[in-house]
């Protein structure tokens, strides 16, 4: 289903299918309202890419239901692989919808999650309740202004070791992306990977729930601002700067320029100077870049490519673990040197100034708290 223009698919089953139960390129206006999908197969069920010049991308997916899934439930991206992300227009909305069990074959890699956006200006993931996403519930590349909120997470990224219940997927293109107002259950792995060259998510008001780690962030510019940690391992964690001070402390720079990450931002940098029409983009719209640097002199430098310059603020971490914790606690390797830390709070699962009560299990926020209302009512679908 190809150029084609505003229909609805309403009311449909799709049961032992295989491969792209609806997709299509270069279409608009396209809404899935109502559907539901279960044992199907192959790659992705819902699939829809490509963006045409001076047309708006619109997808919408909703009120629908995606159970016992061997593929990704949803892929939309904006434009073709080369095309200039600058100008695509977007608009994706994934709402109201029940994911349940999906990718059971584990396919994609990290970025094989249940709802996958790329490419696409506009996305908004509200109100979907997720269950047991194999690879994650939604991963993200070269997207701008992402809202992923009021979502229920539930035992993501339960069968891997690679991603995050949300994973933003090695872009230095995104920008502006937030993820607010959602619930993570217990899962297997992270709550979000910021990964490779990333500028960056902003997450607050969130709450999670013994989660390995909120962040793992491997870009840089990450923000973690007041939201609630229950028995979680870390709130943000950056490897690649742990490579970097024993490299250091080796006597051995040299060996930074090596590592895959740092690569990366070579070849990205490159890239712009052999592109003019991409290099003017990221000269108008995030004239930041030009700031970073790849000189080795720069190592101690925030504006260094592989340091993390991260804002953790105002959280609240609460623990059952007997131990004693201080903000020195909130990062998992790497220096904290460049990260803005500050005016987050700890105490025992037995305080409590912010719950009703955690004892049963009641995670609402208490009226006259001193924190942002999460208002698990509207948690999940509705």
């Amino acid at each position: 289903m190809d150029h084609t223009d505003r229909i609805t698919f309403r009311g449909l089953t799709f049961t032992l299918f295989r491969d792209a139960m609806i997709s299509g390129k270069y279409c608009h206006g396209i809404t899935v309202d109502r559907c539901r999908f279960s044992k199907c197969a192959g790659d992705c069920a819902v699939d829809f890419n490509g963006c045409e010049p001076g047309r708006d991308f619109e997808i919408t997916v909703a009120d629908s239901e995606f159970t016992l899934m061997g593929c990704r439930a949803f892929r939309a991206v904006g434009c073709n692989v080369g095309a200039d992300s600058f100008s695509c227009r977007g608009n994706v909305e994934v709402r109201n919808n029940l994911f349940e069990y999906t990718n059971l074959a584990n396919e994609g890699g990290p970025d094989g999650a249940a709802v996958a956006v790329n490419q696409v200006n506009e996305a908004h993931v509200h109100h979907n309740e997720f269950n047991y996403a194999y690879r994650g519930a939604v991963s993200y590349c070269r997207c701008k202004n992402l809202l992923a909120e009021y979502n229920s997470l539930n035992k993501c990224m339960y069968n891997s070791s690679d991603g995050g219940v949300f994973y933003a997927n090695e872009s230095q293109e995104d920008r502006n992306n937030v993820i607010r107002y959602n619930v993570f259950y217990p899962s297997n792995w992270y709550a979000a990977y910021i990964d490779d060259n990333e500028p960056g998510t902003v997450m607050y008001g969130n709450l999670f729930y013994r989660i390995t780690g909120a962040v793992v962030h491997e870009g840089r510019s990450s923000v973690l601002n007041n939201n609630a940690l229950i028995g979680c391992g870390f709130a943000v964690t950056s490897g690649v700067r742990e490579y970097v001070e024993n490299a250091v402390a080796a006597g051995d720079p040299g060996a930074i320029a090596s590592h895959y990450y740092y690569r990366d931002w070579q070849r990205f940098f490159d890239t712009l100077e052999a592109n003019p029409e991409m290099k003017a983009g990221f000269e108008k719209y995030y004239p930041e870049t030009f700031e970073l640097s790849l000189d080795l002199a720069d190592v101690d430098s925030p504006n260094f490519v592989l340091n993390p310059v991260n804002e953790i603020r105002g959280n609240r971490f609460f623990y059952d673990d007997g131990a004693e914790h201080t903000e020195e606690n909130v990062t998992y390797a790497g220096s904290v040197k460049w990260c803005d830390i500050a005016d987050n709070l700890f105490f025992t699962h037995d305080e409590n100034p912010i719950f009703v009560n955690p004892t049963l299990g009641d995670y609402r926020i208490r009226e006259g708290a001193d924190f942002p209302d999460i208002h698990f009512e509207d948690v999940g679908r509705y």
